[in-house]
């Protein structure tokens, strides 16, 4: 049995086959930087680098192009339906932009793009779209919940203060939820893509990197309140449409 095969017969196997693989690559990449004492953002660039250039493999491989939402740039009509998750992006940027080098934001660009590609073809590409056969809701939930576990490890080795760090994947989580809601409305990943990348690089440059020292009180309420309105969005998003549950497990 190959992996095409083992995906479509084990949608929750082959998911969390996916996730590992994932993992794996991010948990190692982590060991590798420790040991050689290599800055952050070049582990984490060279760690999305080869999953980018896994999820290439994959799409061209089993053809997937147009199975995962890269063959469309959706409706007009469907614009609306981001106005919740760019708003997200713009929540930072009060706090004063600490990045002012053009060649610093244009790598913090390129990196927030490579991670965007990565993060959404693995799990509203690849992942959710294996869900499908458990249906609208249980696919988002659980793609989601996996989307949001691998950003625990930003904790490790002191580079994210722990508390923030735990805060911040419940909000991850919220993100996955509505995300995926809006690939299963919508039909296309390109959106998600970019929106991905934007809520990233305006954090990079109003933090100045990737570091998050411990956060007041207010920035953990307001991340956690980001997370339950973006978990209730998502919900919202997939609730009334019948048809497009319907559709997503038959797709």
């Amino acid at each position: 049995m190959d992996l095409l095969q083992y995906l479509d017969k084990h949608p929750i196997g082959g998911a969390f086959l996916l996730w590992v693989i994932f993992f794996l690559i991010i948990v190692t990449s982590g060991i590798v930087r420790f040991i050689q004492n290599a800055p952050p953002l070049l582990q984490i660039s060279i760690a999305y680098s080869l999953l980018s250039m896994l999820a290439i493999v994959l799409l061209v491989r089993f053809n997937w192009w147009k199975k995962v939402g890269f063959s469309t740039l959706g409706k007009r009509y469907d614009l609306q339906l981001y106005v919740v998750p760019l708003v997200v992006a713009f929540l930072s940027l009060p706090e004063g932009i600490k990045v002012s080098e053009f060649s610093t934001i244009t790598i913090f660009a390129l990196f927030t793009f490579l991670v965007g590609f990565t993060e959404e073809t693995f799990f509203r590409g690849f992942i959710l779209t294996t869900l499908r056969p458990i249906g609208a809701i249980g696919s988002v939930l659980i793609s989601a919940l996996l989307f949001g576990l691998p950003h625990l490890l930003n904790a490790i080795g002191g580079l994210w203060d722990p508390l923030f760090t735990l805060v911040d994947t419940g909000a991850v989580i919220g993100i996955g939820v509505t995300f995926a809601a809006l690939y299963i409305r919508t039909g296309t990943i390109w959106p998600l893509i970019g929106i991905h990348a934007f809520i990233d690089f305006t954090a990079l440059i109003t933090q100045g990197g990737l570091a998050v020292p411990a956060q007041p009180w207010e920035a953990l309420i307001l991340t956690a309140l980001v997370g339950i309105i973006l978990l209730a969005y998502g919900l919202y998003l997939i609730r009334p449409s019948q048809t497009n549950r319907k559709k997503f497990a038959m797709s």
